[in-house]
Order: C-alpha cells, then structure tokens, then sequence
C-alpha cells in the first residue's frame, strides 16, 4: 500500500480506509497517464516513420497530426516520438520507470541525460520538479532559479486594512455602495479563509446565497475583472515600496 503523504489522527477509520483507496487509485492512474503518453510516442512514430498518414488520405505527417479529432498541439507530438526514441530506444531505459518519472521530468533532464542516464533518472525519480530545474541548471553552468517571494516578504500586509479596502469597494455584480466583505469562492462556514473576500452590496449577497452558481456564471467577468484590478494595483503598491 502506498503511504499518504499526510495523515489527520482525528479520522475516524471509515474515513482513512477511503483516502487510503482514493489516494492509491491516483497513484495508479498516474502511472497510466505515463503509459499512454509513451504509447503514443511509439505508435505516432510508427505513423510517422512508416508514413501510415499515406492510406488516410493525407500528404504529410504534419497534416495528419493536425486533424481535429487528435487536438495534440505538433510540439505534443513530436516531444512525445522524441522521449520513446530517447529513453525506450537509444536509452533502453525501463518503461515501467519512465511512466513512474512522467513526461514533464523527462522534459527537464533531456539537455543533460545523455552525460549520466542512470544518475539523472535516478534524480528525476526522486527530485521534485523544481529541485530537478536547479539541478540541471548547475549541471549546465547557469545560476538556480530564484524562489518567487510572495507578497509577505515584500510589503507588510495588514489584514484589518486589506478588509477594509474590500469593503470601501463597489459591489462586484452591481456596482453599489455600502458593500459587505464576502467571503469566496467558500463561505466562512464551508472553510473559506478570512482573507478570501470580494464586495458585495447585500442584495448581491442574498442573491449569491440563493443561488451560487447562477450568481457565479451570470457575473463571472466582473468578478475576473475585480480580481485582475486587485492585481494590478498589488502591484504598483509593490513596485512603490522597493524604490
């Protein structure tokens, strides 16, 4: 059995039997995404390489490939026939492994795999994906990426200030005054975070209670809006206080 991550002491055992048996069918469809993803590889490059496009009716590999009953971007394609003709062929790396690592690693260690296979699968096996990026970047001589700061860090943040902003705002839906600090995308009572708000005036309020997702779809690009505004401006408050 795999173990999870992370165990609440508090859950009765009906209810960690069920996490147990969710969290391990995820472990298993993970590694079938992996599978299928290498799969195609192969068959795309049996396509390509015997020119099978040909009998369907198509000139090109590339024409066949953009057929809308595939919706694979071409860079997909190609990124997949290059792993199985990497890892499977020149490497003869186990597939079994190549579908534990995923795609999205393998990615990563191509510029530098072919210098130490077995040690950079080893790493991309064990590495989360932005230990890997920094790893390859030293192996390639380029300083690590830099962990992004957030916003704590950079501009003291009062939340008592911050509500009352959201509440000196118009209504999101109407643009009325005399607005409440809601919480969203949860109610307080469904586990949203205090700090999780956006202005309602209480017409809009009651009307979001009633019926959430008609309120959400209705208004959905004045709430996009609102969230976009708030980062814009965050960010002019930031670039004000690094001067």
């Amino acid at each position: 059995m795999n173990k999870i991550v992370k165990i609440d002491d508090n859950v009765d055992q009906e209810a960690l039997d069920r996490a147990v048996m969710v969290h391990n069918e995820i472990i298993v469809r993970k590694a079938e995404i992996g599978k299928t993803m290498f799969e195609l590889g192969r068959l795309f490059k049996e396509m390509r390489d015997n020119k099978l496009y040909l009998p369907h009716g198509y000139d090109t590999f590339e024409e066949y490939i953009g057929v809308p009953e595939l919706g694979l971007k071409r860079s997909t394609v190609y990124s997949l026939i290059q792993k199985h003709e990497l890892y499977v062929q020149q490497l003869d790396i186990s597939q079994n492994l190549l579908y534990q690592i995923g795609h999205a690693k393998l990615q990563i260690i191509n510029p530098v795999v072919l210098k130490d296979p077995t040690e950079w699968i080893y790493r991309a096996k064990e590495l989360s994906r932005s230990d890997l990026k920094n790893e390859v970047r030293l192996a390639q001589g380029k300083p690590p990426l830099e962990i992004r700061k957030e916003i704590k860090d950079v501009y003291a943040f009062s939340f008592e200030k911050y509500k009352e902003f959201v509440k000196a705002s118009p209504c999101v839906a109407c643009n009325a005054g005399d607005t409440d600090a809601h919480h969203f995308p949860k109610t307080k009572g469904a586990g949203g975070r205090d700090t999780d708000l956006i202005p309602l005036c209480r017409i809009c309020h009651t009307a979001y209670h009633v019926d959430p997702f008609d309120f959400l779809w209705v208004n959905r690009d004045k709430i996009f809006k609102y969230f976009f505004d708030l980062i814009l401006e965050a960010y002019e408050i930031i670039k004000e206080n690094k001067k």
